[in-house]
Protein backbone atom coordinates (compact mmCIF):
# COMPACT_ATOMS: atom_id res chain seq x y z
CA UNK A 1 0.00 0.00 0.00
CA UNK A 2 1.49 3.34 -1.02
CA UNK A 3 0.63 6.97 -0.56
CA UNK A 4 -0.31 7.56 -4.23
CA UNK A 5 -0.82 6.03 -7.67
CA UNK A 6 2.06 5.30 -10.01
CA UNK A 7 2.27 5.26 -13.82
CA UNK A 8 4.48 6.07 -16.78
CA UNK A 9 4.94 9.49 -18.30
CA UNK A 10 2.25 10.48 -20.82
CA UNK A 11 -1.51 10.99 -20.90
CA UNK A 12 -4.61 8.99 -20.11
CA UNK A 13 -8.34 9.49 -20.62
CA UNK A 14 -9.81 10.39 -17.24
CA UNK A 15 -13.42 10.97 -18.43
CA UNK A 16 -15.22 10.41 -21.74
CA UNK A 17 -18.71 11.30 -22.95
CA UNK A 18 -20.63 11.07 -26.22
CA UNK A 19 -22.89 14.09 -26.74
CA UNK A 20 -26.58 13.28 -27.10
CA UNK A 21 -27.63 16.89 -27.74
CA UNK A 22 -26.18 20.00 -29.34
CA UNK A 23 -24.27 22.66 -27.38
CA UNK A 24 -23.46 26.18 -28.52
CA UNK A 25 -19.79 25.83 -27.58
CA UNK A 26 -17.28 23.40 -26.16
CA UNK A 27 -17.33 25.44 -22.96
CA UNK A 28 -21.11 25.05 -22.61
CA UNK A 29 -20.83 21.31 -23.24
CA UNK A 30 -18.17 20.84 -20.57
CA UNK A 31 -20.16 22.77 -17.95
CA UNK A 32 -23.28 20.71 -18.75
CA UNK A 33 -21.69 17.27 -18.90
CA UNK A 34 -19.24 17.63 -15.99
CA UNK A 35 -20.55 20.36 -13.64
CA UNK A 36 -18.40 19.17 -10.72
CA UNK A 37 -15.15 19.48 -12.72
CA UNK A 38 -16.19 22.68 -14.53
CA UNK A 39 -18.29 24.80 -12.14
CA UNK A 40 -17.52 27.98 -14.14
CA UNK A 41 -16.68 29.01 -17.69
CA UNK A 42 -13.23 30.08 -16.48
CA UNK A 43 -12.36 26.58 -15.27
CA UNK A 44 -13.57 25.11 -18.57
CA UNK A 45 -11.60 27.64 -20.65
CA UNK A 46 -8.43 26.95 -18.65
CA UNK A 47 -8.71 23.22 -19.29
CA UNK A 48 -9.29 23.80 -23.02
CA UNK A 49 -6.32 26.17 -23.18
CA UNK A 50 -4.08 23.61 -21.46
CA UNK A 51 -5.28 20.92 -23.90
CA UNK A 52 -6.76 18.88 -21.09
CA UNK A 53 -10.01 18.56 -23.10
CA UNK A 54 -10.27 16.92 -26.52
CA UNK A 55 -13.18 16.95 -28.97
CA UNK A 56 -13.33 13.91 -31.24
CA UNK A 57 -9.79 12.93 -30.31
CA UNK A 58 -8.08 16.29 -30.88
CA UNK A 59 -7.80 19.77 -29.31
CA UNK A 60 -10.54 22.21 -30.34
CA UNK A 61 -11.21 25.95 -29.86
CA UNK A 62 -13.37 26.88 -26.90
CA UNK A 63 -16.18 28.23 -29.13
CA UNK A 64 -16.48 25.09 -31.27
CA UNK A 65 -20.09 23.93 -31.60
CA UNK A 66 -20.75 20.46 -30.21
CA UNK A 67 -23.29 18.30 -32.08
CA UNK A 68 -24.90 14.96 -31.16
CA UNK A 69 -22.44 12.11 -31.59
CA UNK A 70 -19.34 14.19 -30.83
CA UNK A 71 -16.97 12.64 -28.30
CA UNK A 72 -15.69 14.72 -25.39
CA UNK A 73 -12.86 13.55 -23.22
CA UNK A 74 -10.87 14.91 -20.29
CA UNK A 75 -7.19 14.03 -20.39
CA UNK A 76 -4.97 13.65 -17.36
CA UNK A 77 -1.19 13.65 -17.41
CA UNK A 78 0.38 10.53 -15.95
CA UNK A 79 3.85 10.61 -14.54
CA UNK A 80 5.91 8.31 -12.45
CA UNK A 81 5.44 9.15 -8.79
CA UNK A 82 7.95 7.65 -6.41
CA UNK A 83 6.66 7.55 -2.87
CA UNK A 84 7.83 5.61 0.08
CA UNK A 85 5.37 2.96 1.28
CA UNK A 86 3.09 4.11 4.06
CA UNK A 87 4.36 3.29 7.54
CA UNK A 88 2.88 0.12 9.00
CA UNK A 89 0.88 2.11 11.57
CA UNK A 90 -0.66 4.27 8.83
CA UNK A 91 -1.50 1.20 6.73
CA UNK A 92 -3.25 -0.33 9.71
CA UNK A 93 -5.15 2.90 10.39
CA UNK A 94 -6.14 3.25 6.70
CA UNK A 95 -7.68 -0.23 6.77
CA UNK A 96 -10.12 1.00 9.44
CA UNK A 97 -11.24 4.09 7.43
CA UNK A 98 -14.50 3.38 5.60
CA UNK A 99 -15.74 5.28 2.54
CA UNK A 100 -19.39 6.24 3.13
CA UNK A 101 -20.02 8.15 -0.12
CA UNK A 102 -18.05 9.80 -2.92
CA UNK A 103 -18.24 11.43 -6.34
CA UNK A 104 -15.60 13.03 -8.57
CA UNK A 105 -14.80 15.99 -6.34
CA UNK A 106 -16.04 15.13 -2.86
CA UNK A 107 -16.17 12.17 -0.49
CA UNK A 108 -17.29 11.31 3.02
CA UNK A 109 -15.42 8.80 5.16
CA UNK A 110 -15.93 7.31 8.60
CA UNK A 111 -13.00 8.10 10.89
CA UNK A 112 -12.40 5.57 13.66
CA UNK A 113 -12.08 6.80 17.22
CA UNK A 114 -8.51 7.52 18.28
CA UNK A 115 -7.29 8.65 14.85
CA UNK A 116 -6.31 12.33 14.58
CA UNK A 117 -7.76 14.16 11.59
CA UNK A 118 -4.60 16.11 10.73
CA UNK A 119 -1.02 16.35 11.91
CA UNK A 120 -0.35 18.48 14.98
CA UNK A 121 -2.26 16.39 17.51
CA UNK A 122 0.75 14.37 18.56
CA UNK A 123 2.66 11.39 17.15
CA UNK A 124 0.97 8.62 15.23
CA UNK A 125 -0.99 8.25 11.98
CA UNK A 126 -3.63 10.75 10.85
CA UNK A 127 -6.72 10.54 8.69
CA UNK A 128 -5.13 12.93 6.19
CA UNK A 129 -2.15 10.59 5.79
CA UNK A 130 -4.50 7.62 5.27
CA UNK A 131 -6.66 9.21 2.55
CA UNK A 132 -4.35 8.56 -0.47
CA UNK A 133 -4.63 4.84 0.32
CA UNK A 134 -8.43 5.03 0.65
CA UNK A 135 -9.58 7.43 -2.11
CA UNK A 136 -8.48 8.03 -5.69
CA UNK A 137 -7.57 11.65 -6.54
CA UNK A 138 -10.08 13.81 -8.34
CA UNK A 139 -10.01 14.13 -12.15
CA UNK A 140 -9.05 17.19 -14.16
CA UNK A 141 -6.70 20.12 -13.72
CA UNK A 142 -8.39 21.21 -10.49
CA UNK A 143 -7.60 17.96 -8.66
CA UNK A 144 -5.76 18.18 -5.35
CA UNK A 145 -2.51 16.20 -5.17
CA UNK A 146 -4.17 14.07 -2.46
CA UNK A 147 -7.71 14.13 -1.06
CA UNK A 148 -7.90 16.44 1.96
CA UNK A 149 -10.24 16.68 5.00
CA UNK A 150 -12.54 19.70 4.81
CA UNK A 151 -13.04 19.94 8.59
CA UNK A 152 -11.70 18.35 11.76
CA UNK A 153 -13.01 15.86 14.29
CA UNK A 154 -11.27 15.51 17.64
CA UNK A 155 -9.02 12.46 17.77
CA UNK A 156 -11.14 10.61 20.39
CA UNK A 157 -14.34 11.27 18.38
CA UNK A 158 -15.36 8.90 15.60
CA UNK A 159 -17.65 9.34 12.63
CA UNK A 160 -18.22 11.30 9.46
CA UNK A 161 -15.56 13.54 7.91
CA UNK A 162 -16.09 15.36 4.61
CA UNK A 163 -13.15 15.09 2.19
CA UNK A 164 -12.39 17.23 -0.88
CA UNK A 165 -10.73 15.89 -4.04
CA UNK A 166 -10.55 19.19 -5.94
CA UNK A 167 -9.44 22.69 -5.01
CA UNK A 168 -12.86 24.17 -5.78
CA UNK A 169 -14.62 21.61 -3.59
CA UNK A 170 -12.18 22.25 -0.73
CA UNK A 171 -12.60 26.03 -0.96
CA UNK A 172 -16.39 26.03 -1.22
CA UNK A 173 -17.05 23.29 1.34
CA UNK A 174 -14.70 24.96 3.84
CA UNK A 175 -16.60 28.22 3.36
CA UNK A 176 -19.90 26.41 4.05
CA UNK A 177 -18.55 25.10 7.37
CA UNK A 178 -17.22 28.54 8.30
CA UNK A 179 -20.60 30.12 7.52
CA UNK A 180 -22.42 27.49 9.65
CA UNK A 181 -24.33 26.27 6.61
CA UNK A 182 -23.61 22.60 7.39
CA UNK A 183 -26.03 20.73 9.63
CA UNK A 184 -24.15 18.46 12.04
CA UNK A 185 -25.56 15.66 14.19
CA UNK A 186 -23.67 13.67 16.82
CA UNK A 187 -24.60 10.58 18.84
CA UNK A 188 -23.33 10.39 22.43
CA UNK A 189 -23.77 8.36 25.59
CA UNK A 190 -23.65 10.45 28.77
CA UNK A 191 -23.71 9.75 32.47
CA UNK A 192 -27.03 10.36 34.19
CA UNK A 193 -30.62 10.49 33.08
CA UNK A 194 -31.81 13.27 30.74
CA UNK A 195 -35.55 13.08 30.26
CA UNK A 196 -36.17 15.97 27.86
CA UNK A 197 -34.35 17.82 25.10
CA UNK A 198 -33.30 21.42 24.95
CA UNK A 199 -30.45 23.79 24.14
CA UNK A 200 -27.24 24.50 26.08
CA UNK A 201 -26.19 28.14 25.88
CA UNK A 202 -22.94 28.42 27.85
CA UNK A 203 -20.14 30.68 26.59
CA UNK A 204 -16.81 28.96 25.94
CA UNK A 205 -13.44 30.67 25.51
CA UNK A 206 -15.24 33.98 26.07
CA UNK A 207 -17.45 33.41 23.00
CA UNK A 208 -21.11 32.39 22.57
CA UNK A 209 -21.60 28.63 22.23
CA UNK A 210 -24.84 26.74 21.62
CA UNK A 211 -25.65 23.03 21.49
CA UNK A 212 -29.01 21.37 20.96
CA UNK A 213 -29.60 17.98 22.61
CA UNK A 214 -32.33 15.34 22.16
CA UNK A 215 -32.39 12.29 24.49
CA UNK A 216 -33.27 9.04 22.71
CA UNK A 217 -33.29 6.50 25.58
CA UNK A 218 -31.72 5.90 28.97
CA UNK A 219 -30.47 2.85 30.84
CA UNK A 220 -30.16 2.36 34.64
CA UNK A 221 -27.03 0.89 36.20
CA UNK A 222 -28.75 -0.32 39.38
CA UNK A 223 -32.32 -0.56 40.75
CA UNK A 224 -33.82 2.61 42.13
CA UNK A 225 -34.09 1.65 45.79
CA UNK A 226 -37.10 3.94 46.10
CA UNK A 227 -35.65 6.71 43.93
CA UNK A 228 -35.76 7.29 40.20
CA UNK A 229 -34.48 4.25 38.33
CA UNK A 230 -30.83 5.00 37.80
CA UNK A 231 -30.02 5.87 41.41
CA UNK A 232 -30.55 9.63 41.23
CA UNK A 233 -33.10 12.37 41.25
CA UNK A 234 -33.65 12.36 37.49
CA UNK A 235 -32.99 16.10 37.49
CA UNK A 236 -30.43 17.93 35.34
CA UNK A 237 -28.88 19.49 38.42
CA UNK A 238 -29.42 22.72 40.30
CA UNK A 239 -28.86 25.04 37.39
CA UNK A 240 -30.41 27.90 35.50
CA UNK A 241 -33.10 26.51 33.20
CA UNK A 242 -35.27 28.84 31.15
CA UNK A 243 -37.87 26.63 29.50
CA UNK A 244 -35.65 24.09 27.74
CA UNK A 245 -32.74 26.52 27.40
CA UNK A 246 -29.88 25.64 29.77
CA UNK A 247 -27.78 28.72 30.47
CA UNK A 248 -25.35 27.18 32.91
CA UNK A 249 -25.15 25.42 36.26
CA UNK A 250 -24.65 27.40 39.42
CA UNK A 251 -22.66 24.97 41.52
CA UNK A 252 -24.61 22.15 39.88
CA UNK A 253 -24.53 18.59 41.12
CA UNK A 254 -24.74 15.85 38.51
CA UNK A 255 -28.10 14.26 37.88
CA UNK A 256 -28.61 10.50 38.18
CA UNK A 257 -24.98 9.36 37.95
CA UNK A 258 -25.80 5.63 38.01
CA UNK A 259 -27.59 5.71 34.67
CA UNK A 260 -26.65 6.58 31.12
CA UNK A 261 -28.57 8.41 28.40
CA UNK A 262 -28.16 7.98 24.65
CA UNK A 263 -28.78 11.30 22.93
CA UNK A 264 -28.33 13.23 19.70
CA UNK A 265 -26.47 16.54 19.70
CA UNK A 266 -26.76 19.39 17.20
CA UNK A 267 -24.02 22.01 17.69
CA UNK A 268 -24.84 25.47 16.36
CA UNK A 269 -21.35 26.85 17.00
CA UNK A 270 -18.02 25.04 16.79
CA UNK A 271 -15.91 25.89 19.83
CA UNK A 272 -13.03 23.66 20.93
CA UNK A 273 -14.40 20.50 22.60
CA UNK A 274 -17.80 22.22 22.72
CA UNK A 275 -19.98 19.13 23.05
CA UNK A 276 -17.78 17.54 25.70
CA UNK A 277 -17.56 20.72 27.74
CA UNK A 278 -21.25 21.62 27.48
CA UNK A 279 -22.38 18.19 28.63
CA UNK A 280 -19.91 18.14 31.53
CA UNK A 281 -21.11 21.59 32.61
CA UNK A 282 -24.68 20.24 32.68
CA UNK A 283 -23.53 17.48 35.03
CA UNK A 284 -23.81 14.81 32.31
CA UNK A 285 -20.27 14.14 31.00
CA UNK A 286 -19.79 11.82 28.04
CA UNK A 287 -18.98 8.24 28.95
CA UNK A 288 -15.27 7.60 28.46
CA UNK A 289 -14.21 11.25 28.57
CA UNK A 290 -11.05 11.41 30.73
CA UNK A 291 -10.89 15.21 30.72
CA UNK A 292 -14.31 16.85 30.93
CA UNK A 293 -16.11 15.13 33.81
CA UNK A 294 -18.61 16.34 36.39
CA UNK A 295 -16.01 17.76 38.75
CA UNK A 296 -13.56 19.67 36.61
CA UNK A 297 -12.19 22.90 38.03
CA UNK A 298 -13.72 26.34 37.42
CA UNK A 299 -17.04 24.87 36.32
CA UNK A 300 -19.03 27.83 37.54
CA UNK A 301 -16.61 30.36 36.00
CA UNK A 302 -16.76 28.54 32.67
CA UNK A 303 -20.55 28.53 32.78
CA UNK A 304 -20.52 32.27 33.38
CA UNK A 305 -18.03 32.86 30.55
CA UNK A 306 -15.29 34.32 32.77
CA UNK A 307 -12.19 34.43 30.47
CA UNK A 308 -9.76 35.08 33.32
CA UNK A 309 -10.99 32.09 35.30
CA UNK A 310 -10.93 29.94 32.19
CA UNK A 311 -7.30 30.87 31.52
CA UNK A 312 -6.50 29.85 35.08
CA UNK A 313 -8.18 26.50 34.49
CA UNK A 314 -6.13 25.98 31.32
CA UNK A 315 -2.89 26.90 33.11
CA UNK A 316 -3.70 24.35 35.80
CA UNK A 317 -3.82 21.58 33.22
CA UNK A 318 -7.60 21.19 33.15
CA UNK A 319 -7.49 18.47 35.82
CA UNK A 320 -10.77 16.64 36.35
CA UNK A 321 -12.15 14.24 38.94
CA UNK A 322 -14.75 11.63 38.04
CA UNK A 323 -17.61 11.10 40.53
CA UNK A 324 -16.67 8.36 42.99
CA UNK A 325 -19.82 6.38 42.26
CA UNK A 326 -18.95 6.20 38.58
CA UNK A 327 -15.26 5.46 39.12
CA UNK A 328 -16.03 2.60 41.52
CA UNK A 329 -18.94 1.09 39.64
CA UNK A 330 -17.54 0.80 36.13
CA UNK A 331 -14.35 -1.26 36.14
CA UNK A 332 -15.33 -3.48 33.19
CA UNK A 333 -17.11 -1.12 30.80
CA UNK A 334 -15.91 -0.63 27.18
CA UNK A 335 -13.34 2.15 26.93
CA UNK A 336 -13.11 5.15 24.59
CA UNK A 337 -15.03 8.39 24.22
CA UNK A 338 -18.65 7.57 23.38
CA UNK A 339 -19.16 10.37 20.87
CA UNK A 340 -19.60 10.07 17.11
CA UNK A 341 -20.45 12.35 14.19
CA UNK A 342 -23.41 10.56 12.59
CA UNK A 343 -24.97 13.18 10.31
CA UNK A 344 -23.92 15.91 7.88
CA UNK A 345 -26.32 17.94 5.77
CA UNK A 346 -25.23 20.52 3.21
CA UNK A 347 -25.51 21.74 -0.35
CA UNK A 348 -23.04 20.04 -2.65
CA UNK A 349 -20.34 22.69 -3.09
CA UNK A 350 -20.21 22.21 -6.87
CA UNK A 351 -23.67 21.08 -8.01
CA UNK A 352 -25.67 22.79 -5.20
CA UNK A 353 -27.77 19.62 -4.86
CA UNK A 354 -28.86 18.74 -1.29
CA UNK A 355 -26.48 16.23 0.26
CA UNK A 356 -27.44 14.22 3.35
CA UNK A 357 -24.83 11.87 4.83
CA UNK A 358 -25.66 9.60 7.75
CA UNK A 359 -24.25 6.78 9.85
CA UNK A 360 -26.22 4.15 11.71
CA UNK A 361 -25.76 4.11 15.45
CA UNK A 362 -22.22 2.85 16.14
CA UNK A 363 -22.13 -0.73 17.51
CA UNK A 364 -20.10 0.52 20.48
CA UNK A 365 -23.31 2.03 21.90
CA UNK A 366 -25.04 -1.37 22.03
CA UNK A 367 -21.87 -2.94 23.48
CA UNK A 368 -21.85 -0.38 26.29
CA UNK A 369 -25.54 -0.86 27.09
CA UNK A 370 -25.11 -4.65 27.10
CA UNK A 371 -22.19 -4.31 29.54
CA UNK A 372 -24.35 -2.10 31.76
CA UNK A 373 -27.16 -4.63 31.61
CA UNK A 374 -24.81 -7.39 32.77
CA UNK A 375 -23.57 -5.13 35.57
CA UNK A 376 -27.18 -4.39 36.52
CA UNK A 377 -28.02 -8.10 36.66
CA UNK A 378 -24.97 -8.91 38.78
CA UNK A 379 -25.94 -6.13 41.18
CA UNK A 380 -29.44 -7.58 41.53
CA UNK A 381 -28.04 -11.05 42.25
CA UNK A 382 -25.60 -9.75 44.85
CA UNK A 383 -28.29 -7.77 46.65
CA UNK A 384 -31.10 -10.27 46.24
CA UNK A 385 -33.32 -7.78 44.43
Amino acid sequence: MTGGSQGGDGWRIAEQHTASSAHSSLIAALMTVWPSQFPSSTSAKNSVRKRLVFLNGAPAPAQTTVVPGDTLCIRQRTRTVQRNPLPAATQEAAAAVRVVWQDGCLACVEKPRGLATRAGSGPGPTLAACLPAVLAPGPGADALPDPAPVHRLDGPTGGLVLVAKTRAALRLASAAFAAREVRKRYRAVVWGRLAAGGVVDIPLDGKPASTGYSPLRWHPMEPSGGRDAGGGTGERGAGSLEGNRWTGPRGAAPGSALAVTVLDLAPVTGRTHQLRRHLALMGHPIVGDPKYTSGYAAQRALALGDPAAEEGWRAGGGQTVAPGAIAGATPHLPTGLHLWSVGLGLRHPITSEPLTLQLDEPPEVAALLEALQRMHERWRLLHGV
